[in-house]
């Protein structure tokens, strides 16, 4: 490209198509902000206001309190008698046959959809007289796409929780090539339920709730994900916990809670 001051610039790839001087202050902005954005840097850049530093403080420090509170709080249902031995999968991109059942979730946004999913195994276990217990992480893959993980207390029979999932998800369930302690999946690959079939339980209800944790954890600093990326569920949260503390923690020393393996993967 020839460049000759005080005419037309009509050879350059970045002003092909229109008609703009080299002394137009307009081509020189065009060029940086071309030049800024290939580097990876936005021209629009600036520093946070006090405001804003410690809106950011304020979330990274509750969601490190929420990332903290996952041992306890999974600690605080097997105390109970609630032990978290179904986890659940689902990959929301995956789920193809959402348009073969009609009452399915997967046109809502992802945050909508969670919480309909949280709220629909809650009203079953409500009506059969147990409590929602349950610890969930939502994530944001680059190959599995928008996914989310839950370690939840199921007394129902099996059945009834492939009949929800299979409606939420319009997903059919498959029963083939089943494994490692999954008790069904869906024709698709989009969703999977697992039951803890470890020799110590305890150990492995630890490395899921840490597994869950490390998901929602990479979300601290920069959030990808809108509304809450983790959390627990209302029985086993704060205020329920802390009223218990004393019993639990003695609970915890009875069963030997914080001196299981948790260096395997889950």
């Amino acid at each position: 490209m020839t460049i000759h001051l005080g005419k037309t610039i009509t050879e350059s790839q970045e002003t092909k198509g229109y008609a703009s001087s080299t002394a137009s202050p307009y081509a020189r902005v065009s060029l940086v902000r071309k030049n800024t954005y290939e580097q990876g840097k936005s021209p629009q850049s600036r520093k946070l206001n006090a405001r804003e530093r410690r809106a950011n403080r304020d979330r990274q420090a509750r969601l490190q309190r929420q990332a903290d509170h996952f041992p306890d709080a999974t600690a605080f249902a097997y105390f109970n008698g609630w032990p978290l031995e179904h986890r659940i999968t689902i990959t929301w991109a995956a789920c193809l046959g959402g348009d073969r059942i009609e009452g399915n979730i997967i046109g809502l946004n992802d945050k909508a959809r969670n919480e309909r999913l949280r709220s629909e195994l809650a009203r079953l276990l409500r009506k059969a007289g147990h409590p929602l217990a349950c610890i969930w992480s939502r994530d944001e893959g680059s190959q599995l796409g928008l996914h989310v993980h839950l370690g939840l207390y199921w007394p129902l029979p099996d059945k009834e929780l492939v009949q929800l999932l299979t409606r939420l998800t319009g997903s059919p369930a498959s029963y083939v090539r089943l494994g490692h302690g999954v008790t069904a999946q869906s024709e698709c690959g989009g969703w999977q339920i697992k039951r803890n079939t470890a020799v110590s339980r305890i150990a492995s209800a630890q490395r899921w709730a840490h597994y869950l944790v490390d998901q929602g954890a990479r979300h601290l600093i920069v959030p990808k994900i809108k509304g809450k990326v983790f959390g627990v569920s209302r029985s086993i949260h704060y205020a329920p916990l802390e009223a218990q503390r004393e019993a639990l923690d003695a609970w915890k020393r009875d069963v030997g809670w914080n001196h299981a393996q948790i260096t395997e993967s889950p």
